[in-house]
């Protein structure tokens, strides 16, 4: 929780904080988590993202009870181009 105190010390002084983590859920992830009260995820249109997607989503609502803020999901930002030949674009896009 010592990444969470120390956005705590420095939370009304900006608007936003933007914690960058590597794709895993190690355990700078889980840290960076438990400090943020929101979560933009950006995600390739791929179906080995999708599950990771899933496995992050199922950590952040184990989370939410554990995290003093709350964390809410806020979005996810879709990041490789949309194309008609690759099928998973749709659906993810869809959904």
């Amino acid at each position: 929780y010592k990444l969470s105190d120390k956005i705590n010390e420095i939370n009304n002084i900006y608007d936003f904080i933007i914690i960058d983590c590597a794709p895993s859920l190690g355990l700078i992830t889980l840290n960076a988590l438990t400090g943020s009260n929101s979560v933009i995820i950006p995600i390739q249109c791929e179906y080995f993202a999708l599950e990771g997607l899933g496995k992050l989503l199922n950590t952040i609502k184990k989370l939410k009870p554990s995290s003093a803020k709350g964390i809410y999901f806020k979005s996810v930002f879709l990041s490789s181009t949309m194309s008609s030949s690759i099928k998973i674009d749709s659906s993810v896009f869809a959904n």
